[in-house]
């Protein structure tokens, strides 16, 4: 079965959950937060007890919605008002 890539980044000073919580709120774009029922990998990977904030494109995403990611994801991680 082919499946689709995952994504998963971490900031310094940002948790998952604000990263999360600022895209939806400014931008309505949705993405999961938090350790993604896989804690003992987020041990492995050093990301416990915060986890990840984590999204995954698809054959639905336009080219259109991953630029808004991006520049979404620009905004957000260098927002100072979040820091």
């Amino acid at each position: 079965m082919n499946r689709g890539n995952v994504f998963s980044l971490v900031h310094e000073s940002l948790t998952p959950s604000t990263i999360a919580n600022g895209l939806y709120e400014r931008f309505d774009i949705e993405i999961r937060s938090g350790l993604h029922c896989a804690p003992l990998a987020h041990q492995f990977l050093d990301t416990f007890p915060k986890g990840s904030a984590r999204f995954a494109p698809s054959f639905f995403h336009t080219k259109e919605d991953l630029q808004n990611l991006g520049e979404a994801l620009k905004i957000t991680l260098n927002d100072k008002n979040y820091v």
